[in-house]
């Protein structure tokens, strides 16, 4: 009876490790994804600004950097598309970054 009882807790052990791993790989393979679409948004976005306006301020680069938000990230890349001059651009930053 004894054995039966290790080679289930062993099994139960085992199952409890691999579901851990399995769910920290995918929250991994999430917070990867989510990282790499920030990223390109935020690249789209100095992009298209330097195609609008020219050379981008580096502290308007830094601001962009710190963006969180994906969403917040595409209004902005809107906006950039649509600004006539820096000083509006850097408004419409200001308030997404409040």
């Amino acid at each position: 009876m004894l054995k039966v009882l290790a080679f289930a807790e062993e099994k139960g052990y085992d199952r409890g490790v691999n579901e851990g791993y399995d769910k920290s790989k995918n929250e991994g393979l999430n917070e990867g994804l989510n990282e790499g679409i920030l990223s390109t948004a935020k690249t789209m976005l100095i992009e298209a600004l330097e195609e609008t306006i020219g050379v981008v301020p580096e502290y308007i680069e830094k601001k962009i950097n710190q963006i969180k938000s994906h969403t917040a990230l595409k209004g902005l890349h809107r906006q950039a598309i649509r600004c006539n001059d820096i000083n509006d651009f850097n408004q419409k930053l200001a308030l997404a970054t409040s």
